[in-house]
């Protein structure tokens, strides 16, 4: 049998970069295919980011990762068994690790969403939010333009073009009457600036979301400050509202 024990992962020198910007760096270093062979509820329950997958010959795979915690002999063998295979990991700064999970497989998400071909507004909606907590963002904006529903994401300060939405799902008014519908407003009154806000599950975290409208020609400007994205400690988790 072959015993795992904590060892260098040869990953990026991620110690030096600031702690708010760590977990970025742990993403951009995490494979996907890593992450395919760790389900994200295995990840999360051992606050482990999968960050290499690497054939070890003779049938046996190798996976390289970091944790935010040191594992005691009977938890990595039940982390293998798990998996199904051998484990070097590394510990690293505990609240990066635990963002840069999350983050990592929200990104699978929307990828795989991606592949749908014909999106709902409520999708569509989901997917804004997912990739708000993935950017770690601060605010959302979402506007209606003569091209379509542009949608941007306020990130370190900078607010940065996300997504141009078209098509009858991605119409600006079902955007719009699907996050109001969120935050308990009335879609039919339109016009006024309104206050509104609700909480969502995104992957196995609780985030909350607050709503500012303002009517104008093109139709109504849409403002979503999301909170607690930098503490990203919420634990009282929910299902998607109606």
């Amino acid at each position: 049998m072959h015993h795992v024990t904590p060892a260098r992962t040869n990953l990026p020198a991620v110690v030096r970069v600031d702690h708010a910007q760590r977990w970025r760096e742990l993403v951009r270093c995490s494979s996907a295919e890593a992450r395919s062979h760790v389900p994200y509820q295995t990840a999360h329950k051992y606050n482990l980011l999968p960050m290499t997958l690497i054939n070890a010959g003779e049938g046996r795979m190798l996976l390289t990762a970091v944790s935010a915690q040191d594992f005691s002999a009977d938890s990595l063998r039940e982390l293998r068994f798990a998996i199904g295979c051998e484990v070097i990991h590394e510990q690293a700064h505990g609240p990066s690790v635990e963002r840069a999970i999350h983050a990592a497989y929200i990104g699978d998400m929307l990828t795989a969403r991606k592949s749908t071909t014909s999106p709902s507004a409520a999708d569509i909606v989901e997917d804004i939010l997912r990739q708000s907590v993935a950017l770690g963002a601060s605010d959302i904006h979402i506007e209606s333009t003569p091209e379509g529903s542009v949608v941007r994401f306020r990130v370190d300060g900078s607010l940065r073009s996300g997504m141009l939405l078209r098509g009858p799902a991605g119409s600006h008014q079902n955007i719009a009457r699907r996050i109001q519908i969120l935050a308990n407003l009335s879609p039919s009154e339109t016009g006024e600036a309104r206050e509104g806000s609700f909480a969502v599950l995104v992957g196995l975290k609780q985030i909350h979301f607050r709503l500012s409208t303002v009517g104008c020609i093109q139709g109504e400007k849409i403002a979503l400050r999301v909170l607690g994205n930098d503490a990203y400690a919420v634990d009282d988790c929910r299902s998607w509202s109606a």
